[in-house]
């Protein structure tokens, strides 16, 4: 549709929401594809946090927004520079004497933000299966103790009242065969306490839990630890350890001595959002949001990511690019590219909670985050989800306005919950924002098979449909510029 016959209807059904009148987008595919094509090339490596690929998006990134001439975002510089720490379990061990159990090779440890940098030695008493009358028993203070289990997943229940005990550690044991939960658990956990894990220096990452601070851990240190181990561990056998168990003779199990070390290495790298702005008549603004950042490489080939997300980058780009023209803006427009989106919303963790951020400043925030593809639950690519419109009544009568009078674009409100955490809308860096009281949208199309895969790339990109949404968004923003009692 026409951009003059889509303002003749507004100004019926909007009165105020023709702002401005003249403007023509200047948003097209061809741009939209040149710069997915750079930004998701195998020259950037993936953009990983840290890599030397993100820092190449980072100058890409500089050097458009200089190009376009948008003032720097953080006073006389595009860079907005963050430290984060880098997290990753080292040695971790079980020994005695020349017996060693190492993590998720015989033995699985969940450590509950504890660590032992430095090897201990500890005492190690038998708790039978861990009823309060049997730990009344034993001295278990400052030592490990074993206990039987029936659900390995669930130790954590006895984990928090030793933890109340006073308890260093617990060896569980399931109390049955375990071969099977314990394959189950190594598949599950592995990656999660093996991998890096990223947080800002400063601010606890609260979905951190793998190292979450002491402070709010509950159990203690768990060494989940197969039956065929037992003989070695204490002198006994499983089937002698329960029928003890079951006497109630507990003491009767002379206590033996481990030594543990359950290593955390830190490392320390930078990274940095990249911002600009174009100046309004307000000192308040419309913060655009995209993150440039995904997961790097690995010895099978590159994440490019172009999905995920060069497309909200390039319609970043372009809606910069469009908007800049407009002389007189009512009220500032802020892009930053957001670093550190993809171990936790890092980068938007920390501009929203830098001292010079002011939230009172903010008006809303726009968040691009895969913009080019198709999911399952759509046939044709003429949709576009927005995630948050049940913040603001006013908000959402626009957007479905723009909606009616838009013959290329359908707007789907099925993901449009803002509140708890699990769904979309907590996925993806709006919810710093929102989580700062700030009125923030998601603009989203879906995950699809190439999600988090080296599979996409920007061949896959549907550059028409992009092009459509991303003028769609620029159609908001302009009417939000238009129209102070929507904000």
């Amino acid at each position: 549709m026409r951009r003059l016959h889509l303002l003749s209807i507004l100004i019926v059904l909007f009165p105020v929401l023709v702002y401005p009148q003249s403007h023509q987008s200047l948003v097209e595919k061809e741009t939209l594809k040149k710069h997915i094509q750079v930004l998701a090339s195998d020259s950037l490596e993936g953009r990983g946090t840290g890599s030397p690929g993100l820092i190449k998006a980072q100058n890409y990134l500089i050097a458009e927004f200089a190009r376009l001439g948008l003032k720097p975002g953080n006073q006389s510089s595009y860079l907005e520079s963050f430290t984060l720490e880098k997290r990753y379990m080292g040695e971790t061990y079980l020994s005695i004497g020349d017996k060693r159990w190492s993590n998720f090779e015989e033995v699985i440890f969940m450590p509950s933000g504890y660590f032992q940098q430095e090897e201990v030695e500890k005492e190690v008493v038998f708790g039978g299966f861990g009823s309060d009358e049997e730990l009344e028993q034993i001295d278990l203070k400052d030592r490990f103790v074993v206990v039987f289990i029936d659900n390995l997943m669930a130790h954590t229940k006895i984990g928090m009242e030793l933890n109340k005990r006073g308890a260093y550690g617990m060896i569980a044991v399931k109390s049955s065969n375990d071969v099977q939960q314990m394959s189950t658990m190594k598949s599950i956990f592995r990656d999660h306490y093996l991998k890096d894990h990223y947080g800002l220096r400063d601010i606890p990452n609260p979905r951190d839990t793998a190292f979450r601070l002491k402070d709010v851990v509950k159990s203690v240190r768990a060494v989940i630890t197969p039956r065929s181990e037992m003989k070695k561990l204490m002198g006994y056998s499983v089937a002698k350890l329960q029928k003890i168990a079951e006497s109630g003779e507990l003491t009767s199990v002379p206590n033996s001595k481990v030594t543990v070390k359950i290593e955390l290495d830190t490392d320390e790298m930078e990274s940095a959002n990249v911002t600009a702005f174009i100046p309004g008549n307000s000192e308040k603004k419309i913060v655009v949001t995209a993150h440039y950042d995904h997961l790097g490489k690995n010895d099978e080939g590159i994440f490019n990511g172009a999905d995920d997300n060069a497309t909200g980058v390039a319609g970043m780009l372009q809606l910069a690019e469009s908007l800049s023209r407009i002389k007189d803006l009512p009220y500032g427009i802020e892009f930053v590219a957001m670093s550190a989106e993809e171990p936790g919303l890092l980068g938007s963790k920390y501009h929203v909670n830098q001292p010079a951020f002011n939230p009172d400043d903010v008006l809303i925030n726009i968040n691009l985050d895969m913009i080019g593809r198709q999911d399952e639950e759509h046939q044709d690519s003429d949709y576009l989800y927005v995630l948050g419109t049940d913040q603001s009544d006013p908000l959402k009568e626009l957007i479905n306005q723009l909606d009616e009078v838009n013959d290329e674009i359908v707007i789907d409100y099925r993901h449009d919950q803002s509140k708890g955490f699990g769904g979309f809308y907590s996925r993806s860096d709006n919810y710093s924002f929102h989580q700062r009281g700030i009125l923030a949208i998601f603009f989203h199309t879906g995950t699809h098979e190439d999600y988090h895969h080296q599979t996409d790339t920007w061949q896959k990109i549907d550059y028409s449909a992009l092009e459509k949404r991303v003028k769609f968004i620029e159609e908001v923003i302009l009417q939000l510029e238009g129209n102070q009692s929507i904000l």
